[in-house]
């Protein structure tokens, strides 16, 4: 008996040693699994595989150390368009007791972004107002979520401006200054939802007040002055624009052109376009000066204009105008036909391009927008330069 316990002592011992080994790996295999696990959520989130996704979701465990990932998760299905995804997942975040006040307040902001971009913007508004009021009692985060702004922008979404104004009054004057600019726009569209003039007036000058270089007041204080027939008006008006930003002068002139073309001040209108190509305004105005003379008699003055313009900035368009003077001027030939053929051709292939962009997304269109339809920024869209352009 004693000598079989003797040979079963080394089979007992090989068999702990094994079992221990198999315990080692095990554990070793476990983080592995669980990391694997982990990635495989993931795999199902960004795919989509709809019958896995409520899975995932409840899979991926939000920690601290993982609270990056899932906010570059949820960012990504934002602007994917899968707002739903997004919504879930800073939800998430935001139910995480544990989590850290800017951490929290993140997530806050976060969520009401993708709020505004499902259309919610009424559960927005109320994430943003709490989160204004918490950042007032802590103050460390403000700068970097900004909610002031993105509540600004989703009442500027849902253009309720009366309440973007009576919020911007509420913000403290350092933020006040910061987004005059935004507000002078808020009272532009009140002037264009008002028919009575002094009333139009008052939110112009209250534009001007909050923002003197808003330029967008300063071209509806052109209609309002056309309107009034006030001539010396106008006229400062017009040299306001020209002097901020002699870019948008173009956006003025056909109300321009027909209030001095019927108020007979041709030499006044003359002197204004001469103004407005030594202020940087772009070939529109050189082509409308040129013209002007040419309509006239100034025939060489106007083609000599075109021709340094063509030298200096070259555009179809002020080549189009030069063919438009030879036309004119050529007589009856097979010449001219051709010229004319010319001159269609250009013009038909200038109709068919994008004429704007916006300088801070590079969004094209055929048509101006104050506010720009991609990006959603004040006063970015300006007529394009080049070939095509100015």
């Amino acid at each position: 008996m004693l000598e079989m316990m003797f040979l079963l002592l080394p089979v007992a011992a090989s068999y702990g040693w094994y079992m221990g080994q198999k315990n080692a790996l095990q554990k070793q295999n476990y983080p592995t699994k669980k990391i694997n696990g982990y990635f495989s959520s993931l795999n199902y989130l960004l795919s989509h595989q709809q019958e896995h996704i409520e899975q995932a979701l409840d899979t991926l465990n939000i920690k601290e150390d993982t609270l990056d990932i899932h906010f570059a998760l949820g960012d990504l299905f934002r602007d994917r368009g899968e707002l739903n995804k997004a919504i879930r997942i800073h939800q998430n975040i935001t139910s995480l007791a544990h989590t850290h006040t800017i951490q929290h307040h993140k997530a806050m902001m976060a969520l009401a972004k993708d709020y505004i971009a499902s259309g919610f913007y009424d559960r927005s508004e109320s994430l943003l107002l709490e989160l204004i009021e918490l950042a007032d009692k802590t103050d460390e985060d403000r700068e970097e979520l900004n909610p002031e702004y993105h509540l600004l922008r989703c009442y500027q979404t849902t253009q309720e401006w009366d309440k973007g104004i009576k919020s911007f009054y509420d913000f403290s004057s350092p933020l006040q200054k910061k987004y005059n600019h935004i507000i002078a726009h808020f009272y532009c569209e009140k002037y264009l939802l008002e028919d009575e003039i002094h009333s139009k007036k008052r939110y112009l000058n209250l534009s001007i007040k909050h923002d003197k270089s808003c330029i967008r007041a300063w071209c509806y204080y052109v209609d309002v002055y056309i309107e009034e027939q006030n001539y010396i008006k106008l006229r400062q008006a017009t040299y306001s624009i020209l002097r901020q930003n002699p870019a948008f002068f173009v956006e003025v002139l056909p109300q321009i052109k027909t209030y001095y073309h019927t108020s007979n001040k041709l030499s006044e209108y003359e002197a204004l376009l001469v103004r407005a190509t030594k202020s940087g305004t772009g070939n529109t105005i050189y082509c409308e000066l040129a013209e002007h003379w040419f309509n006239h008699q100034k025939v060489q003055q106007a083609n000599h204009l075109i021709m340094e313009q063509l030298k200096s900035s070259p555009s179809l368009k002020a080549f189009t105008q030069l063919i438009t003077h030879h036309v004119h001027t050529a007589e009856q030939s097979n010449a001219k036909e051709s010229l004319i053929i010319l001159r269609h051709i250009v013009h038909s292939y200038l109709e068919k391009q994008s004429l704007y962009q916006c300088a801070t997304c590079d969004f094209q269109t055929s048509r101006f927008y104050w506010l720009c339809p991609s990006c959603h920024e004040w006063t970015s869209i300006q007529r394009s330069s080049g070939l095509i352009g100015e």
